[in-house]
């Protein structure tokens, strides 16, 4: 399993939010950054790789920082040890020496590393360094502009899981065929698509072999996905998709990977504050969808990069059957597999089929969790909570506790009918009643609470297999493996003329006729021992066993005429 997030902008009328939303907040990192001198916005940089690698560009860590000189080394992304935190930097073991620590190295979305002095360089420019993490969890900086103006927003976080499951397999396609001819020996290797670096990652998908490099192919396919799907969206509508218009002026302020695309979603929250008629959003122009479509869309942005993802990495997933090389390892990579073949048939061809072994996959996408986060743009305003804080936070966002509630109602109202694989109706929430009484002490606490949660025991069914939350997306899918299965075919055309088919009639003959003295000797050795068996007196028995399986008299002694036919 892994995780994919989609993200749907909740259209809320532009009246309903309070004044002091469309406002930057006073302390945000745009503005304390662009009172550094170049000088200083390096210092700030190397001192927060030192302190803070984790999560190192914050407002916060750099108010802590500012004017705080990072201890003097050749490499300015390094870390030491806790003399140099308190600037020491006399000899000794804690001196900072070599290169950093690999984990902690910044790089972009590719991989590639980004040296401190890029980073110093986009903060005096005016962009804000963020840490994201990407679906295998791997950390990457990206570099963020300040909002033209605060534009805030309350976006549903849609957080997925992807599930693959093992289905049936069988026999694909013919890798080879050959055939040897009667009494013929051979050796041949097996090579599988694991020979090299490069191929490997080429066959490797998340499917059936999650890791960091088809993470990161997947997710290059799906942002490719993504541009065509809004540049479809765009010839046909004649206007920008919410996503390009708004990603370089608004962020969901850092530390989130987008990885399905932003969307307007319609609620159906009216500006008058009733809910179920139309309504505008905070971007004026652009066309919004129903909560359901919207899910659909991402749900199907993600099943195709899944199949264009899969489909690569099976491409590439090759078995080589050699009946010339048995070469068993070549630079310490590719390994072969070599077996000794004979056709002990001395009149027919004996022919070998090798076919790749296919394994279906049965992948579920479901829905796990829901929750939402508030920003303008700056990530200082940035606030994320469950079900359980959603009517806390609207009551601090817009103006009214009517519009709250409106807005609530109507979130929640979408999230009780959501619609899964098969158009079917579910709802994702449920209401309730407690009351909380004080079971302990006095007894004079009472308390009534009523809230919506995640709905107990949601869990759907498909194919035998059973997930914990609405089924958005179910299909099945075959991926070659490295295994080979071998089927050997008897030829059935004679390789012999009349005369070696009698030699070979009469050498079967002869072994049958070997086989059945064989039978008479063993039935005539059983038929003595049932004899003996019969005879009670011990010393007779034995005395008769040496007459029938030894020599014909007791040895050594003479006068017995054995040598006389006595």
């Amino acid at each position: 399993c892994f995780e994919a997030k989609g993200y749907l902008t909740i259209a809320i009328p532009k009246a309903f939010w309070r004044d002091k939303h469309f406002q930057k907040p006073k302390l945000n990192f745009f503005t304390e950054a662009g009172t550094l001198t170049p000088g200083a916005v390096g210092n700030y940089v190397a001192s927060a790789r030192l302190l803070a690698p984790r999560a190192p560009f914050t407002v916060d860590t750099l108010k802590r920082l500012r004017g705080f000189e990072p201890p003097r080394t050749t490499h300015s992304s390094a870390r030491g040890g806790k003399a140099d935190l308190k600037g020491d930097t006399g000899g000794g073991k804690d001196d900072l020496k070599g290169d950093a620590d690999p984990k902690d190295e910044l790089k972009n979305e590719d991989g590639v590393v980004v040296p401190p002095s890029h980073v110093t360089g986009f903060i005096v420019n005016g962009s804000h360094p963020v840490v994201h993490h990407n679906m295998f969890g791997t950390e990457y900086i990206d570099f963020e502009p300040e909002p033209i103006t605060p534009d805030p927003r309350l976006v549903i976080c849609l957080e997925y899981r992807v599930c693959s499951f093992l289905g049936d397999y069988g026999a694909g396609s013919t890798v080879k065929t050959f055939s040897l001819l009667p009494g013929e020996k051979t050796e041949i290797s097996v090579k599988t698509y694991k020979h090299s670096e490069s191929t490997r990652k080429q066959s490797e998908n998340v499917v059936d072999s999650f890791s960091e490099s088809s993470t990161s192919e997947l997710e290059k396919i799906i942002q490719a996905e993504i541009r065509d799907t809004s540049q479809r969206e765009n010839a046909i509508t004649g206007q920008s998709n919410i996503s390009n218009t708004h990603n370089s002026n608004w962020s969901l302020g850092g530390g989130l990977s987008v990885s399905i695309p932003l969307k307007a979603v319609d609620l159906g929250i009216n500006a008058q504050g009733g809910g179920g008629g139309g309504s505008s959003t905070t971007t004026g122009s652009t066309t919004t969808a129903s909560m359901n479509d919207s899910m659909e869309s991402m749900i199907s942005t993600l099943d195709r990069s899944l199949d264009k993802h899969v489909s690569m990495s099976s491409l590439a997933r090759q078995v080589t059957i050699n009946t010339e090389v048995t070469e068993a390892v070549r630079e310490g990579t590719e390994t072969s597999t070599v077996r000794h073949l004979e056709n002990i048939n001395s009149s027919r061809v004996l022919n070998f089929v090798f076919r790749q072994l296919l394994q279906e996959y049965l992948t579920i996408t479901y829905l796990e969790d829901v929750r939402f986060i508030y920003s303008n743009g700056y990530a200082e305003t940035k606030e994320v909570v469950g079900l359980d804080g959603l009517p806390y936070l609207l009551r601090s966002l817009l103006k009214t506790e009517a519009q709250a509630n409106t807005t609530l109602d109507a979130i929640m109202a979408h999230l009780c009918n959501l619609t899964d694989f098969q158009g079917g109706k579910h709802s994702f929430v449920e209401h309730v009643e407690e009351d909380i009484d004080n079971c302990c002490g006095s007894g004079s606490f009472n308390m009534h609470r009523s809230y919506c949660r995640k709905r107990r025991g949601i869990n759907q069914t498909w194919k035998g297999i059973t997930v914990p939350g609405i089924i958005l997306s179910a299909k099945q899918r075959i991926l070659r493996t490295d295994s080979v299965i071998t089927e050997a075919l008897l030829g059935q055309g004679e390789a012999l003329d009349c005369y070696n088919q009698q030699l070979q009639q009469a050498a079967t003959e002869k072994a049958h006729l070997e086989n059945r003295r064989i039978l008479l000797e063993n039935m005539k050795l059983e038929q003595a021992i049932r004899i003996l068996d019969m005879i009670d007196d011990p010393k007779l028995r034995a005395e008769l066993y040496k007459k029938v399986f030894g020599d014909c008299c007791e040895v050594p002694q003479s006068g017995c005429g054995c040598g006389t036919g006595n």
